[in-house]
């Protein structure tokens, strides 16, 4: 009887390393994908889906270095491989050599200290892509990114107490490291997510209860929309006023020091050029195209991420940098009948999405005069 037990245990210890070792976030907790960083609060693991020894995703760094990718998740390329990502793809139809500092779960706070990384490295194209949905969310969770003097030396104080973040959150570890219970396993999270992903597949599968997915199946259009998740996800834009508040004033910080480089800095004999890309939600997408009607839960997180977007190109038109909005270029891929996202209820697209968003890179990078920089 002792020998089962034992064997068992260490079966399962064996599958929840390899389970840490070989799934890519954000399949599980603990992050087990990620190390700690000072500056940034995590980093992803060196060596670890196409990440180089930095943990970007990205070859290593050599000079020059034309052209660098600033973002969260859609510009690490989550579901496409590492030369699927929208950078390799942009760098790749340019002949640029290029350095992509996209992270997952990144937002505001660290888009600030990537862009100072990327100054160091001398670029002469820096592209920083926000996502409006969730760059603004959570800023005070991490506590790494809480000082003040961090996001904003190049701003304001805060007008308010309101404003801050100061005491919102312990000093201990943040949740991403912390995971030490049986519901944050690696065994348990990949069984949730295949219950998730099983559950919001369509069709309906049967013996997965109430069904509380939206789907839309339409031709060659098949896509998902969990319903309890963009509730709590609404009940916490709700709740969390504070951080959103402060992730916009660290937007204008950021924004301001983009545009001071912008100006000032020189590369050689070439002036630095920036530009800001949004990319929108599958939701947004999906509702630009007016022909489905969306349940409230999407059409107020819509209004939430329209009142985000708008801000972005505001405060970005503010300090004169360029702004590449991708919605138009994802909506029209999807009316001639593009296959972008995955069946099951996913954030990301499939590699023919990340296509899309080059496409739609390109044409702003065209636009605003910027393939001179190629080498």
């Amino acid at each position: 009887m002792l020998l089962s037990i034992c064997s068992a245990a260490f079966g399962l210890f064996i599958i929840e390393v390899g389970l840490r070792t070989l799934t890519p976030y954000p399949n599980h907790l603990p992050r087990s994908n990620q190390v700690p960083d000072k500056l940034l609060g995590y980093r992803m693991r060196p060596y670890s889906f196409g990440t180089n020894s930095e943990g970007f995703r990205s070859p290593e760094a050599s000079k020059p270095i034309h052209f660098i990718a600033i973002g969260d998740s859609h510009t690490f390329g989550i579901n496409a491989s590492e030369l699927g990502a929208w950078p390799a793809l942009t760098a790749s139809r340019n002949n640029w050599t290029f350095y992509n500092l996209g992270t997952p779960g990144y937002n505001i706070g660290q888009y600030y200290h990537l862009f100072q990384i990327a100054l160091r490295l001398k670029p002469k194209i820096i592209i920083l892509a926000i996502y409006p949905y969730n760059d603004f969310e959570e800023f005070c969770a991490t506590p790494e990114l809480r000082a003040e003097n961090v996001v904003l030396r190049a701003s304001e104080s805060p007008t308010s107490e309101e404003a801050r973040c100061d005491g919102l959150v312990g000093d201990g570890p943040s949740e991403t490291a912390a995971a030490s219970t049986l519901s944050k396993t690696a065994i348990a999270s990949v069984l949730r997510d295949f219950f998730r992903i099983a559950g919001t597949r369509s069709p309906k599968v049967p013996f997965l209860g109430r069904d509380d997915v939206f789907r839309i199946i339409e031709r060659q259009v098949n896509v998902s929309f969990a319903l309890p998740e963009r509730t709590a996800y609404l009940n916490r834009v709700r709740m969390d006023q504070v951080s959103s508040t402060r992730a916009r004033q660290a937007l204008s910080s950021l924004f301001k020091m983009i545009g001071d480089a912008s100006d000032h800095s020189e590369n050689g004999s070439q002036s630095l050029k920036t530009m800001v890309v949004i990319v929108p939600s599958k939701d947004r997408v999906f509702q630009s195209t007016k022909r489905w009607i969306f349940p409230s839960e999407v059409i107020e997180l819509q209004s939430y991420e329209r009142a985000l977007t708008s801000l972005v190109i505001t405060t970005a038109r503010k300090f004169n940098l360029a702004t590449c909005d991708l919605n138009h270029d994802l909506v029209r891929a999807l009316a001639s009948g593009g296959s972008m996202y995955p069946t099951h209820d996913n954030s990301h697209p499939q590699p023919e999405g990340y296509a899309v968003y080059s496409d739609g890179i390109q044409a702003c990078l065209r636009r605003f005069e910027m393939l001179d920089e190629a080498p």
